[in-house]
């Protein structure tokens, strides 16, 4: 648990000091010479903190990625061992070795992410707080293209979750197919018509559609993202349409 909150802790401090060096890089572009060297010295002492915080974020986050992926593997080889043959048979092979590979995966991948969220969402927070107070309509310009921003990423993130929750589906359901090649190896290998079927009309056709859902998901994402920089730059141009009035 401690992990957990050192890697919070760390990505929000990393966040605010990230914020704090932009506000302090204009101040000592606009303040007089003599007072730039306690400035400098107060940005070295920024500068080397947020460093060692983004680290220690960076590297406990790992840690936390890999103890959660270890433990919820114990985790379900354990119910799978004390569960009953029946239920185990019921829920099929495939369904257990996905949640012990692919989906224990995306569990320990938040982890990994979590400090790069935690400190966009501080910088965005700090940077528009310190917005409100150099220009209140440039502020209102950003709240607005952040909602537009957001709505429309929102929309194609939920799109592109259902695509990759489709893939994930089939992939249980491949994990069947790669059984079959083991478990069957003997058979196929005697029957050619069997074997040819099985690769052109059942593996294949899986592997494909796993793909497919996947290649659809994912070009969803990069759009949501594309969608979020040209955000960016419609709030750079109207922030100097606004400062050059």
């Amino acid at each position: 648990m401690w992990q957990f909150f050192a890697t919070v802790g760390c990505s929000l401090i990393f966040g605010t000091i990230s914020v704090s060096l932009v506000a302090l890089i204009n101040e000592i572009i606009n303040s007089s010479t003599d007072m730039r060297v306690g400035q400098f010295q107060l940005f070295a002492v920024l500068a080397a903190g947020g460093v060692v915080s983004q680290l220690i974020s960076k590297v406990v986050a790992e840690r936390l990625s890999e103890q959660s992926q270890a433990e919820l593997r114990k985790f379900v080889a354990s119910k799978t061992i004390d569960a009953k043959l029946s239920h185990i048979e019921q829920e099929g092979s495939a369904k257990i070795k996905s949640c012990l590979t692919e989906h224990s995966l995306k569990v320990a991948g938040f982890f990994i992410s979590l400090p790069s969220i935690l400190t966009n969402a501080m910088i965005v927070l700090g940077a528009f707080l310190y917005m409100a107070w150099l220009d209140w309509q440039v502020f209102l310009f950003a709240v607005v293209t952040l909602v537009i921003g957001s709505v429309g990423y929102s929309i194609a993130n939920s799109v592109a979750y259902k695509k990759i929750s489709e893939a994930a589906n089939l992939q249980d359901d491949l994990y069947l197919q790669f059984d079959a090649i083991t478990e069957g190896a003997k058979e196929l290998k005697l029957n050619r018509a069997k074997r040819n079927f099985f690769r052109d009309h059942v593996l294949g056709p899986a592997l494909d559609k796993v793909k497919e859902k996947r290649v659809q998901g994912a070009s969803i994402y990069h759009m949501a993202s594309s969608w979020g920089g040209f955000t960016v730059f419609s709030f750079i141009g109207g922030a100097l349409y606004f400062l050059s009035l």
